[in-house]
């Protein structure tokens, strides 16, 4: 019988699909969390995601807690390639396994580091709503479309 050990990531895996096409090059990320990262966010401090990249530009993810709410961010790494104009639309997955948007919002990123909240959502009772989790996990769709890009910073 072979046993497996469960491999701890440094960074969380995300499933990227990317879009190429001028003059808007886009580029769909999906991130899950199960329910256990999310109770162990407090001690955990952060869970970020691997990088993606919209026009060569790397971003991750990062889920953490602020006092009682988990919140989700867009961070963009501290080397900003150019200043650039991204159309974001932010969604998680319900119960019935559909994606509904929770935000949509246009960001010009001018400097590296920078980071965007993108969803969050507040546990009742210590318990996260069950709205949020689809078989114990928290799934996460952001789309990105680059609108404009600039000069090199």
């Amino acid at each position: 019988m072979k046993r497996y050990i469960k491999r701890a990531y440094t960074n969380k895996p995300v499933k990227v699909v990317e879009f190429d096409h001028p003059p808007r090059p886009s580029c769909i990320v999906y991130l899950c969390l199960t329910r256990q990262e999310c109770n162990e966010l407090p001690e955990l401090g952060q869970i970020c995601s691997e990088e993606f990249h919209l026009q060569e530009q790397p971003f991750f993810l990062v889920a953490t807690q602020r006092g009682t709410r988990v919140e989700m961010f867009l961070r963009i790494y501290n080397t900003l390639l150019a200043r650039m104009t991204v159309e974001m639309d932010f969604a998680y997955r319900r119960l019935d396994r559909r994606f509904v948007v929770d935000r949509s919002t246009k960001h010009t990123f001018t400097d590296g580091g920078a980071s965007v909240s993108v969803f969050n959502f507040c546990p009742t009772g210590g318990l996260y709503p069950d709205n949020y989790f689809v078989d114990d996990m928290f799934h996460l769709r952001v789309e990105l479309t680059l609108v404009k890009s600039g000069q090199n910073v």
